[in-house]
Parts: structure tokens; C-alpha cells; sequence
């Protein structure tokens, strides 16, 4: 924005300081490009003017997404489908980090991949609440009301608040709240149990306006996060439901690499939100909306990167198995394997998804998985469920590289 400055500089830059902000807040708050929401931020009503930078970034989101939805759309079913594994494994590791939370991939995976056995059950709620807004036939509905909002909160992270944290409302914090950066206080909170829930309403009807859509999901995630409306895990729970909202706009692989992205630049992902409570700014969130725009086209950057690199090596391994002097089976069992190390994260692979996918039997694949294994091309990782994995003189003899 050259030319659009925030409030808080109109203030510094003019001898007058005072009466220019003032000036600039009702000719910007009354302009028809202006959206507002009934939610105060301090003594200000949320307001966010439509300025030609951030039309100019929206547009650069859509343009990104008709590419990544072609090159998502163009992957094969298993690639996509490890693919999608990963970027989900990235995205709660990266959310519980941004909040100091401790999880390393592993153990995510096996709280996604055995849930009842794995060693790591302590995210497994979190895993599959995740893993079914991936699913368009399974997903759930976004929640509707303040107690229907507190039972997604349940859900997703009653096992990993301590009982000291938990809610003491009715449904929210009945208690204060105030956010430190580690050297002093930069948010208390609304408080009062009843400001809150009314808050959550208003988040909630921005959450199902059908206008503006990627505007309301970004500025319901400055709403939710300035409310806090529980001691813990507001963070978590912002960024959950900022994805699952996301994914009605944005494709699969953009929605899951938010919380990535926010990780990667948490410094300027909490300066927007500073920028946007700073009373000077008269509850402004237009530099909030284009910072977030910034960082989700960040994210659909390295996506592109990403999935440009995937197709190179999807394109090299398919002329390498077209070279081999194999039967059919054996060469769609290795391109199988070889789509799970190159698409996924590091997890070896159900054979019968392998039986599923190339809609054989068991008795005819087993064998071939057999066969395979004896030549040391694949190896089995655990036997009930029985997974597979290439081992490194299969990934040598596909020609496929360690990075």
C-alpha cells in the first residue's frame, strides 16, 4: 500500500495529528469499499477497507489457486493421497509449534496411521478431527453456535489442555486473560462470560456469511484470537477452524499449509494482529487482511514449488518403469511404493490400499508383493496391518534420489 497508511502513521506524519486521524477514520469507516462487523475492538467498531493492494492480492489468490487446483487435480490418486498425509502431519506439527507445543512428525503420523495401538495417542483426537475436513463427503458442519463451537474445542484438544486451563463458564473462560510476549502484556482479553459468547456469535455469523468469504474466514481469525475465549489453546483452535473454513474457497494442499506458513513468518503473523488492536489504528484490520493475504500466497508459493517438483519426478519415475522388463502388477506395486516415498511422509504404505487401488485381490497381489520383497526391492514394515515400504535398492534401481 503506497499510498494507504495506517491510522496510527496519518497520526505521527501530520502537525495535527489528532484531528487528521480522526479526519481519515471517518472518510475511510463511511467509504463504500469498507466492510464492517459488529465487533468492538477497544473503543472502535472492526471495519477493513477493500483497497486496490488487497483486491490486486486477492486476485493473485485465485489466479494461484486455478494453477494448483490443475496440478493437485493432475496428480495420481496415491500421490495425491500421501501427498495430502503430509501436508496434514505439517500443518499440526506447525500449529502446536507456533504455540510451543512439542510434536515431532512421527508422532503425528502415528497417531494418524494407528490410533489405537501407537505408542503417541495424545493426538490422535487432533489427528482425526484434521484428518476429516479432508474428506468433502465426511466432513462436518461448521459449527453454528457458541455451544456447538465449545463441542469442536472438545474434540480437537480436550486431551491436551491441562485441567487447571480447562474452561470455568459455562462454555468459555469466566476469568481473565492476558497474552505476554515473553517481556511484558500486548492483549487483555474481553471479559465477561456473556461479552464473550456474544463475541463467538459474531464470529460465527461471519463464518457463515456468504459474502466475502476468504475476507470474513481471514477476519474471523482476528476475532476469535482477540476474544480468547479459553484459557488455552485459543491459538490451536483459531488456526483449526480457519483451515476448515478455508477449504470452501481454497483447494486441500493451500487450506492445510496455513498454519505452516504462519510458523515460518510468526514474527509478522503476530505483528498483524498487534497492528490491528493498536487503539491509534481506531479497529482498522485492512493492513490484517493483507498481511494474511501475503503469507497465503507465501504458502501457495511454495506449494507450487512443491507440486512442480513432485510432476518431475512422477514424469521421471514413469519413464523408468516403462523401461523395466516386468509384468504389470510388479511395475504398478513399485509405482505405488515409490508414489509413498516421494509423496508422503516417510510412512510406508497398507497394502491393501495397494489391493484397492489397482483393483486386484489380495491373492494376486500378496504374491507379487512377495516376489518383490525377496528381490529386496520392498520391504514389509509391520504385519498386522501389513505395510511396505521401498528399500534403498528399490529406490536405487527406480532411480529415485534421497532428497
Amino acid at each position: 500500500m503506497n499510498n494507504y497508511k495506517s491510522l496510527k502513521t496519518v497520526f505521527h506524519k501530520s502537525s495535527d495529528g489528532q484531528r487528521a486521524a480522526e479526519t481519515e477514520y471517518f472518510s475511510r469507516f463511511s467509504s463504500p469499499a469498507t466492510l464492517h462487523w459488529d465487533f468492538a475492538v477497544g473503543k472502535h467498531q472492526l471495519f477493513a477497507v477493500l483497497t486496490a493492494e488487497n483486491q490486486s492480492l486477492l486476485e493473485q489468490v485465485w489466479r494461484a489457486e486455478l494453477r494448483i487446483s490443475h496440478k493437485w487435480s493432475t496428480l495420481p490418486g496415491a500421490a495425491a493421497s500421501h501427498y495430502l498425509t503430509g501436508l496434514l502431519i505439517e500443518e499440526i506439527k506447525s500449529t502446536n509449534q507456533i504455540e510451543g507445543v512439542h510434536s515431532t512428525r512421527r508422532e503425528i503420523a502415528e497417531a494418524l496411521t494407528r490410533p489405537s495401538t501407537g505408542p503417541h495417542k495424545r493426538f490422535r483426537e487432533m489427528v482425526a478431527f484434521y484428518e476429516s475436513l479432508l474428506n468433502p463427503n465426511d466432513r462436518p458442519e461448521f459449527p453454528r453456535t457458541p455451544a456447538s463451537l465449545r463441542a469442536e474445542y472438545d474434540k480437537l484438544l480436550a486431551n491436551e489442555i491441562d485441567e487447571d486451563d480447562r474452561p470455568d463458564g459455562h462454555l468459555f473462560r469466566a476469568g481473565t486473560v492476558e497474552i505476554h510476549d515473553g517481556i511484558q502484556g500486548v492483549h487483555k482479553a474481553p471479559l465477561g462470560e456473556d461479552n464473550i459468547e456474544e463475541r463467538m456469535q459474531t464470529f460465527l455469523s461471519t463464518q457463515h456469511d456468504e459474502t466475502h468469504v476468504l475476507i470474513n474466514a481471514l477476519i474471523g481469525h482476528f476475532i476469535f484470537e482477540y476474544t480468547h475465549p479459553f484459557y488455552d489453546g485459543n491459538g490451536r483452535m483459531g488456526r483449526f477452524l480457519l483451515a476448515f473454513k478455508a477449504l470452501e474457497v481454497l483447494s486441500p494442499p493451500t487450506s492445510m499449509s496455513l498454519s505452516h506458513q504462519f510458523s515460518l513468518q510468526r514474527k509478522k503473523y503476530y505483528a498483524a494482529f498487534v497492528e490491528a488492536e493498536n487503539p491509534m489504528n481506531y479497529g482498522e484490520a485492512t493492513f490484517f487482511i493483507e498481511a494474511m493475504l501475503e503469507m497465503l500466497i507465501d504458502a501457495q508459493n511454495d506449494l507450487e514449488t512443491s507440486l512442480d517438483q513432485k510432476h518431475f519426478q512422477l514424469r521421471s519415475l514413469q519413464d523408468v518403469l516403462s523401461s523395466l522388463d516386468r509384468d504389470e502388477y510388479e511395475r504398478d506395486l513399485l509405482f505405488l511404493a515409490a508414489q509413498a516415498f516421494l509423496f508422503g511422509p516417510d510412512l510406508p504404505f497398507p497394502l491393501k490400499d495397494a489391493v484397492s487401488t489397482m483393483g486386484r485381490s489380495w491373492n494376486t497381489i500378496r504374491p507379487v508383493a512377495e516376489d518383490l520383497e525377496t528381490e529386496g526391492l520392498i520391504q514389509s514394515a509391520s504385519k498386522r496391518p501389513l505395510t511396505l515400504e521401498l528399500t534403498t535398492r528399490g529406490r536405487e534401481y527406480l532411480h529415485i534420489s534421497e532428497d
